[in-house]
C-alpha cells in the first residue's frame, strides 16, 4: 500500500455507512485521487502525461462540486475562515492544473511539477471533507440535504 492510499484507509477518510450520500461520493473521489497521486509518483515517463491529465480533469470536477455544493452548505456551520482556506487552496490547485494542462509532457520540469502538485494537493480539502462527514443536519432546511441520506421532509 502506498503513501496516499494508506492515509485514505483509516477513519475519517474511509466511506462510512453513516455518511450522507454527497459526502460518501466525495470521499470515494478522494480514494481515487489518492491512488492516482501514488501512481504519479511511480509511473514511467510514457504514462505520466495521461495520468496527470486524468488527475487534472478529476480534480477540476471535484473542486467545482466542493465549491458550488459543499462549501456553501458548510459555511454557516463551520465558518467563513475554514471555507476561505479551502477556496484559496483550490485557486492554487487550479493554477497548477492550468500549468500542467498547457504542457506536452516532454518538458524537463513536467515530472517535478506533477509530483509536487500531487503532494501539495494531497490534501487540505480532502481532510476537510473527511472531518465534516458526520455533522448533524441543519435544522430548518427543506428538501434533501448533503447531511442526510433521507429524501425531502
Amino acid at each position: 500500500m502506498t503513501a496516499y492510499v494508506k492515509r485514505a484507509s483509516v477513519p475519517p477518510h474511509l466511506v462510512d455507512d453513516r455518511d450522507p450520500p454527497a459526502i460518501a461520493l466525495l470521499k470515494e473521489d478522494h480514494q481515487v485521487l489518492r491512488a492516482l497521486f501514488d501512481l504519479v509518483e511511480t509511473v514511467g515517463d510514457e504514462v505520466l502525461f495521461p495520468v496527470a491529465g486524468d488527475i487534472c480533469i478529476r480534480l477540476a470536477i471535484h473542486m467545482a462540486v466542493e465549491e458550488h455544493l459543499l462549501y456553501p452548505a458548510l459555511k454557516p456551520v463551520i465558518g467563513v475562515r475554514e471555507i476561505d482556506e479551502g477556496i484559496v487552496e483550490h485557486q492554487v490547485t487550479k493554477r497548477l492544473i492550468s500549468d500542467i494542462m498547457e504542457m506536452t509532457g516532454r518538458e524537463e520540469i513536467f515530472r517535478a511539477r506533477s509530483t509536487s502538485w500531487a503532494r501539495r494537493r494531497s490534501i487540505t480539502s480532502m481532510r476537510k471533507t473527511a472531518s465534516f462527514s458526520h455533522m448533524p443536519e441543519r435544522p430548518g432546511r427543506r428538501g434533501r440535504s448533503i447531511w442526510s441520506s433521507s429524501g425531502p421532509k
